[in-house]
């Protein structure tokens, strides 16, 4: 089967957990011997769009884009026309929409899976029907809804027309679509977007270690010392509930406890802060995938705080397989997951007190002893196996249409 994967970024630009997602879900596709092209626009100004790089099996054609090159790769702040256009692309970007026609008309794929399409090209859904290509959307975030990609991100009345404009592009597209959580399907199907679609749930996956796995769980059930390390790692920011943490954390009087924060963004200099007048807090910043592995390898608690409706929370499967089990907020996709897994607590998310007590009980060994001797029960639910088969049922369900 020949698929064409559209996302606004792709290996190495990792932004966020929507690209590790696509990354895997485009390689493991390509290991089952499918014909997998990926489209995205985060190439260089010397991009070849007519020469595919491939990497580990899967043939990626990056489209260049000097907004999203200079904002996202060379980390430059826009000036004020750069930021004009940068909003006009994201209901209308006609260089993108050419790219996009023609990419689909080279490959010829008898699949068209789009992801993150933010400052790309909606106008796919109108070109796959008119040529008659099958079409499967995942919703990885709020974009479609609000172009900050939270929900309620911006309050301005120009979002009712934005999302007026999204849902009717949405509502012309035939195929299926899918989302991590059924939270946040459930926003976009009550909101009146794609009313011509089918519509499944198929949660995100990583490629589990049975085996180290074991080893994690077995390591961290023979731990006797008396503190507790207590993990966060994330974009440090408002909606993320980081404040609200790091203020449950800072009410709780036990020395014996520490708080590792990994992660970058906005309210990374107010973190350090903090962390000086309390040697309990360290801040790690960003790390690689390999460091943050030792990182959760070394905690006892993950802290996942969210305020906003969290699309699916893939930071509580990836610490799952390290026998991490999570301290959760009960928005979005975060208690879907913890429940499904069974390892881990919830909590209300506005409530720093309700945060603290959990912080409190858990800053006991005994404990955390009795929340991870089980391990996680249904880390299997997730195994990257079972989301491919699920997409490769709907894309063979949606060619004998």
């Amino acid at each position: 089967m020949k698929i064409l994967i559209l996302n606004m970024f792709y290996y190495p630009n990792l932004i966020g957990g929507a690209e590790h997602s696509v990354k895997l879900l485009a390689e493991h596709l390509a290991a089952k011997g499918h014909k997998v092209s990926v489209l995205t626009m985060d190439g260089i100004p010397s991009s070849n769009l007519q020469k595919a790089e491939k990497i580990n099996g899967v043939f990626v054609y990056r489209a260049y884009d000097k907004g999203i090159y200079e904002r996202r790769i060379l980390n430059n702040k826009a000036n004020i026309t750069d930021k004009l256009w940068n909003g006009i692309h994201l209901l209308w970007n006609p260089k993108m929409n050419r790219i996009v026609k023609k990419i689909i008309d080279f490959t010829t794929p008898d699949i068209i899976h789009t992801n993150n399409l933010a400052s790309m090209s909606c106008q796919v859904w109108k070109y796959a029907d008119k040529k008659g290509y099958h079409v499967v959307h995942t919703l990885r975030d709020y974009c479609l809804m609000d172009w900050t990609t939270v929900l309620g991100g911006s309050r301005t009345s120009l979002v009712k027309i934005y999302r007026f404009y999204q849902r009717a592009l949405s509502n012309k597209m035939r195929g299926m679509v899918t989302a991590p959580s059924q939270a946040v399907l459930s926003v976009f199907l009550k909101d009146g977007f794609f009313k011509n679609c089918s519509h499944k749930c198929v949660p995100n996956s990583i490629a589990i270690d049975w085996e180290k796995l074991d080893k994690c769980i077995q390591e961290k059930r023979s731990r006797n010392n008396n503190t507790i390390s207590f993990l966060y790692a994330g974009v440090l920011s408002e909606n993320k509930g980081v404040k609200k943490m790091i203020q449950a954390f800072s009410r709780c009087t036990h020395k014996n406890i520490s708080l590792r924060i990994c992660g970058n963004g906005v309210l990374l200099e107010w973190v350090k802060k903090i962390a000086a007048r309390d040697q309990r807090i360290q801040v790690m910043g960003k790390l690689s995938v390999e460091v943050l592995s030792e990182e959760y390898e070394r905690a006892d608690i993950l802290i996942v705080p969210s305020l906003w409706v969290e699309p699916f929370g893939r930071i509580v499967i990836e610490a799952a397989q390290y026998g991490v089990p999570t301290i959760g907020s009960d928005r979005g996709g975060i208690p879907e997951t913890v429940k499904k897994l069974r390892y881990g607590v919830c909590y209300d998310g506005d409530s720093i007190e309700e945060l603290k007590l959990l912080i409190d009980k858990y800053s006991e060994r005994r404990n955390v002893h009795n929340l991870i001797k089980s391990g996680p029960r249904h880390l299997n639910l997730y195994d990257i196996s079972k989301q491919i088969q699920s997409f490769e049922d709907i894309y063979d369900k949606l060619q004998k249409t």
